[in-house]
């Protein structure tokens, strides 16, 4: 009777262990790698948005365009478009984790990279947006003024892109 009370048990534990560390888990990243590893960084807001199916028929992307308010870093352009894994195609839907949500209007700070086909994206997906709103962004876990996360971008890249990027943070919320 006892052996099978804690072989339930265990049972029930392994379930539940393998459950909830299956959810997926993002490793931060530098923001210094990030500015690095990125080849555009963009100030813009987002004018366009769709998903469609892949080559392959099975995979669903969506593409995000955005009108470019300030190029931070790389070739100015007065638009950009990124390719995000994800997205609806009439009934079907493909979910991603970890990958950025845009909306149509959204004022953001977006860092640029190619993916593993050569094609413009968020380079380390969430971790690679910074959503303005009321000229303020959430940098680690403080709201700070995006005219100071952008002044300390430019300052790191003078630099070579090397050492911290430092911004100036007036914190107008906290949010630890």
């Amino acid at each position: 009777m006892k052996t099978r009370i804690l072989q339930k048990f265990s049972l029930v534990f392994l379930v539940f262990y393998i459950s909830s560390s299956s959810y997926s888990q993002m490793l931060k990243v530098e923001l210094e790698e990030i500015s690095t590893n990125s080849h555009s960084i963009i100030r813009g807001i987002v004018s366009n948005k769709w998903s469609e199916f892949e080559e392959n028929g099975r995979d669903i992307i969506t593409i995000i365009e955005f009108n470019a308010i300030e190029t931070i870093k790389g070739t100015t352009r007065s638009s950009e478009q990124v390719i995000i894994p994800g997205g609806a195609v009439g009934e079907i839907e493909m979910m991603v984790s970890h990958t950025p949500h845009f909306y149509l209007g959204q004022e953001v700070i977006v860092f640029i990279t190619n993916d593993y086909k050569g094609r413009p994206t968020i380079n380390e997906w969430i971790q690679g947006k910074f959503q303005i709103i009321n000229k303020r962004i959430i940098y680690e876990n403080n709201e700070i003024l995006a005219e100071n996360f952008i002044l300390g971008l430019k300052n790191f890249m003078q630099k070579g892109e090397q050492g911290k990027i430092e911004i100036k943070i007036i914190n107008f919320l906290s949010y630890k």
